[in-house]
């Protein structure tokens, strides 16, 4: 049977295919989406937040390419963050069928035109530039307080609501109708990136005189950034870096050697248990400070301690400075389980006898040495004086329990200052995987039994005790 084909019915399909396509295009319009938006180019300016901003700041160049066609009588608003001092009364275009604009009005976050001349008949309207006499201005306190200070343009047919020139939604290729003019910011940036922060793993093995490696150094270096180029800049002055951390290890300074990248230390640097804290003259533009845990004859154990960094920038004629909040300066950990109980009683306190129940319990496969850290507190300063240092309290065995109450209580006793009676906080550092111990931790009122449980930071819970 031959096959006959239907061209009427054919055509009838594509004559209602192109009516939908122009239904949907001209949906499109009506809705003030089109094939082309404007474009706006923005040279933003940094100003410095320490400088002096009591004048007026001129925005960098501002250019908005035309895409739509556009017709005298259209309505064309810049809209700002706010701070807006003047705005040119009329500004021209660069294209062949130029637009001219007049400004019909304007306040401190708007300036808003209407199209008065076209030249010729076509849509090649070229772009609006805002520079030199027809730059924006905006007034200097005002930008400060706001922080930033954006522009956004807006076309509309006539004066109606029916949006010109816009972003178009449905092709995900929307040009940018907006950008940043001004960028208040610190002038003075210190910065420590990760793989520049203290790192170093205390080796219990080495009585935590040394990191793992058999080195006794780390370093910290520091990033310092000046952005003198900014809009209203100061002259720098001289920084000062505390490190903040555990520094009771330290006999003194000397323990840290401080370096400022193309300039000098200013002053000299000063330790406390603590902190560490060294200053660096204007010409710096970075620092590094190293830290040796080797003192000869008098190391000591070292705790594991986070570090933190806090940089005050100095600048001006005056004593004016920076402060930066607290960066993050790395931190010393141990190579092997560190669990704290920060509080104990032991012997007589008000009258009343008390034991300890301090039991340590490996659920892995390693056997290690157990090591003690213990501060009691000073009754009149309230700081904590040292009681014992990483001093051997036994040994965690696989799948069993270190009952360590009582060697801790015949330890302290025997200590250079003997301590008897009284409150601690203990830490307990065991050379196997940290993940694999847990320490339960109580104390007994001897007369009544009553125990009263004492929360640590058990990174894991005991499933199954095995006395050795």
């Amino acid at each position: 049977m031959p096959i006959s084909f239907n061209f009427m019915k054919l055509e009838n399909v594509l004559m209602k295919t192109m009516f939908k396509k122009t239904l949907v295009a001209a949906a499109l319009a009506g809705f003030g989406f089109s094939a082309f938006a404007a474009d706006v180019t923005t040279n933003v300016v940094n100003v410095s937040k320490q400088g002096s901003t009591a004048g007026d700041l001129t925005a960098g160049n501002v250019v908005v390419a035309l895409e739509a066609a556009y017709a005298v009588g259209d309505t064309i608003t810049f809209t700002f963050t706010g701070g807006l001092k003047t705005a040119p009364l009329s500004i021209t275009s660069s294209g062949a069928n130029a637009v001219t604009l007049g400004r019909t009005g304007q306040t401190a976050t708007s300036a808003t035109y209407r199209v008065t001349e076209i030249t010729g008949a076509g849509a090649v309207h070229g772009s609006f530039t805002f520079t030199g006499a027809t730059a924006l201005v905006f007034k200097g306190a005002d930008v400060v307080a706001l922080g930033k200070v954006n522009v956004t343009y807006g076309a509309t047919l006539g004066t109606s609501t029916s949006a010109l020139d816009t972003p178009v939604e449905y092709n995900a290729d929307a040009d940018l109708t907006s950008g940043a003019l001004f960028n208040v910011r610190d002038q003075f940036v210190a910065a420590v990136t990760a793989v520049n922060r203290f790192d170093g793993v205390l080796d219990v093995a080495a009585d935590r005189e040394a990191f793992t490696g058999a080195v006794t150094t780390d370093v910290l270096t520091i990033g310092l950034t000046n952005n003198s180029g900014d809009t209203s800049a100061v002259a720098k002055g001289t920084t000062t870096f505390v490190v903040n951390g555990d520094f009771s290890w330290a006999e003194d300074a000397t323990v840290a050697a401080p370096v400022c990248t193309a300039g000098a230390v200013v002053g000299t640097p000063a330790i406390t248990a603590t902190s560490y804290t060294f200053a660096c003259n204007a010409a710096t533009t970075g620092a590094t400070l190293t830290l040796d845990i080797d003192q000869g004859a008098d190391t000591v154990a070292v705790n594991p301690t986070s570090f933190s960094l806090v940089a005050t920038h100095g600048y001006g004629a005056s004593t004016a400075s920076l402060t930066q909040a607290a960066l993050n300066a790395g931190a010393w950990t141990v190579n092997g389980s560190v669990v704290t109980v920060p509080y104990m009683v032991y012997g007589t306190v008000g009258e009343k006898l008390f034991s300890q129940v301090v039991n340590l319990t490996n659920n892995g496969s390693q056997t290690g040495t157990i090591y003690a850290d213990v501060w009691a507190t000073d009754a009149v300063t309230g700081k904590s004086v040292p009681v014992l240092s990483n001093v051997t309290v036994g040994t965690s065995h696989p799948k069993a329990t270190a009952k360590l109450a009582g060697v801790i209580r015949q330890k302290m006793a025997e200590a250079a200052t003997p301590f008897i009676n009284g409150t601690v906080a203990i830490r307990l550092i065991t050379d196997v995987k940290a993940d694999s111990v847990s320490v339960y931790s109580a104390y007994v009122d001897n007369a009544t039994s009553e125990r009263a449980i004492v929360n640590n930071d058990s990174p894991v819970v005991a499933t199954k005790v095995v006395n050795p």
